[in-house]
């Protein structure tokens, strides 16, 4: 989700042409950007990559005519448009084609449906719709943002959305291709998650600032060599080597001179005998000059005659010399010829000089994602190996994405196991993971608690009972148990008919945790409806919560639990899945016949460890903190959650004190921190 307002930074931008505004630009939509070019591109990364920089030197160019639209929408649109020549170009095909040889795919979060067809049917809605989509699965805003970049309500934004779904649903249908929204919403969701390769953003910002500021619309061309370039490279060296030279500089929008151009060839040396510092000078002075085909085409060249083994030695001698931007553009290259000789030394290096950092400041961990996602692909024992050596290696444990970096690299593998070889063979792995916390979280991918990964979705029963099995078995109950319900909600959302005649093949308990997994659903599937655009399949909000949880209560008690222990299980599924109000009123009704504390706890640390910095998720904690019965736990928790409200937002701290609905112990003590507080 983004955290700031997009059109607010363009105005910037815009206004005062502030280098750091168009880089936060960047930042927040190239995963939509660099991620709808990937798609349309069959995975081409440098041709995404050259795709994504057109999309942002067109944005720098355009900035102050584009204060009034969604901005969003807006560059997803010309993603798809420029990718779109790219396929018309013949030599972007060949490369295409070389790729594909190569075995490499897209990042595409789920292979339920054939997603060929989704961007083209997305493209062909009304752009208010379009606009809608992109804002809400692609850029992951709340309806009530949503609404307020459209100009609507919260009502109004919802409703615009399920509308929209329903005609990207006719689109698809069209063309023989039957989907329901919440796929549909999930798989684009995933489309705002591609990971970005790290020298992009401060390569595309660059570029685009330098070139956006020319009067005329130079297009950008590759940031790496392409495959083809470096076919031509390699029978350059054989032969006397050359570089053009002109009156006036050849120009940005052809990799050769225009015939009517007179220009001479002047020798250059050849880099075969030079020196680790004398090849950084030719890098440097070759990376300085526009970015061309020409261009790309003399790095090519210089870095064929770099020892792959030598790598780490220029990269310790460059780390001085070389700029943030020129850093950017170079290392990550150098590092992927290194990887295809020597993986494993190429990937210390990587880790142990923590070059991700020197790559990108502000998010060191795509470099070595890129790299560990390539090494995968070929050497999957090896890289897995790898992996779990240097489990607590300081960099690994850093943020990315959605928690440490670690976590995210062997949720990688594991899903792949999971898809090639079943669960037995993703448990010899996890069990390697030396925390149980840690092998929990490599099994949220498998369990649908990641929107990047459908692994789930590409199993059938006997892939389904075997993983439910083993997290029977999982060594910490409560984790153990948490996937589970996460699975089998999964499952009920997408594949309601299939675990219906699952559960009722199952086991008294085994039946109970499936009837635990349907009580979590948020929403359910309608009925295929015919309307003016076709056939669609609508979304609605799950209305059967108290039937569903009457049946989950007589599985419970069906297995031989006792009626405390059911209402425990199903009040944590409860307060994951309903609103505030809902799990108030739920607690009030069974705080005599179950004891929450625990669940309340870990409620509490949630939402005070949310990410970021919101008030109202430390309001909320209070809230939820308060109603725990345990007076010494309710009363420590309390006293953490007030003291950060205090130090970041004083006056909500104040305000707190206000709510008549504060326990009294609880209000005293607030009182007394306030009392003592300078």
């Amino acid at each position: 989700m983004m955290t700031s307002d997009s059109n607010e930074t363009l105005r910037d931008f815009s206004r005062n042409r502030s280098e750091e505004a168009f880089r936060t630009l960047v930042r927040q939509h190239s995963p939509v950007v660099y991620g709808t070019a990937l798609r349309k591109l069959g995975g081409d990364r440098a041709a995404a990559q050259d795709v994504t920089q057109e999309v942002f030197t067109l944005l720098a160019r355009k900035a102050n005519r584009l204060e009034s639209v969604v901005l969003g929408g807006w560059l997803y649109r010309q993603a798809c448009r420029r990718a779109a020549n790219h396929v018309r170009s013949e030599s972007r095909r060949k490369t295409r084609e070389r790729v594909a040889a190569e075995a490499m795919v897209t990042s595409s979060p789920a292979d339920a449906f054939d997603t060929r067809f989704l961007d083209d049917a997305l493209l062909a809605l009304p752009a208010k719709d379009r606009d809608a989509l992109v804002l809400r699965f692609f850029e992951g805003k709340d309806f009530k943002l949503l609404g307020s970049a459209l100009g609507l309500s919260e009502d109004a934004a919802r409703k615009r959305v399920a509308r929209a779904l329903e005609r990207l649903g006719g689109n698809l249908k069209r063309k023989g291709i039957a989907v329901g929204a919440i796929l549909l919403g999930e798989t684009m969701g995933g489309y705002g998650n591609t990971p970005v390769p790290s020298q992009l953003i401060s390569t595309v910002t660059e570029n685009s600032l330098r070139t956006g500021a020319a009067s005329s619309l130079v297009p950008a061309l590759s940031l790496l060599v392409p495959l083809a370039a470096g076919v031509i490279a390699t029978s350059l060296v054989a032969g006397p080597m050359h570089q053009l030279t002109a009156a006036d500089p050849p120009s940005a929008t052809a990799s050769t001179p225009a015939p009517n151009k007179r220009t001479t060839l002047k020798p250059v040396t050849s880099p075969k005998d030079l020196s680790l510092e004398q090849l950084i000078t030719e890098v440097k002075q070759a990376n300085s000059k526009p970015g061309n085909a020409l261009t790309a085409l003399q790095l090519g060249i210089l870095f064929e005659r770099i020892d792959p083994s030598l790598v780490p030695e220029f990269i310790r001698l460059a780390n001085g010399r070389m700029t943030a931007g020129e850093r950017v553009s170079i290392y990550p290259r150098l590092l992927e010829k290194s990887l295809s000789i020597a993986a494993k030394a190429t990937m210390d290096f990587v880790l142990q000089e923590n070059v991700g950092k020197q790559v990108d400041a502000h998010s060191g961990t795509n470099l070595l994602t890129n790299l560990f996602d390539n090494w995968v692909r070929t050497d999957r024992a090896a890289s897995e190996s790898w992996l779990l050596e240097n489990w607590e290696n300081p960099v690994l444990r850093e943020s990315a994405f959605s928690g440490p970096l670690r976590d995210f690299l062997m949720i990688e593998v594991v899903d792949k196991r999971f898809s090639h070889e079943g669960t037995a063979s993703v448990l010899e792995l996890v069990r390697r993971i030396p925390a149980v916390e840690d092998q929990a979280a490599a099994l949220r991918g498998i369990a649908g608690m990641n929107s990047w990964r459908g692994s789930w979705q590409r199993g059938d029963r006997d892939k389904w009972l075997e993983f439910h099995q083993a997290l029977k078995e999982f060594p910490d109950v409560r984790l153990g148990r948490e996937l589970m319900r996460n699975f089998w909600t999964k499952l009920s959302e997408e594949r309601t008919d299939e675990v219906t005649a699952i559960q009722a093949t199952l086991e008294p308990m085994d039946r109970f945790q499936v009837s635990l997994g349907w009580l979590g659903v948020r929403s359910k599937r309608g009925e295929e409806t015919l309307t003016l655009s076709g056939m669609s399949v609508a979304s609605s909000p799950v209305t059967d919560q108290d039937q569903r949880e009457a049946a989950a209560l007589a599985a419970g008690l069906a297995a031989g639990l006792s009626r405390s222990q059911v209402l425990g299980e199903i009040g944590r599924v409860v307060l994951e899945v309903r609103r505030d109000e809902e799990c108030f009123k739920w607690l009030d009704e069974h705080r005599h016949e179950t004891d929450m504390d625990d669940a309340l706890a870990e409620k509490v640390r949630k939402l005070f460890n949310a990410s970021g910095w919101e008030t109202g998720k430390e309001m909320q904690a209070v809230e939820w903190a308060a109603r725990i019965a345990n007076p010494e736990l309710r009363l420590r928790l309390c006293r953490g959650v007030f003291r950060k409200v205090l130090f970041h937002a004083p006056e909500s701290a104040f305000a707190c004190l206000k709510n008549n609905d504060l326990p009294p112990d609880v209000a005293a003590e607030f009182q007394t921190i306030l009392n003592a507080t300078p």
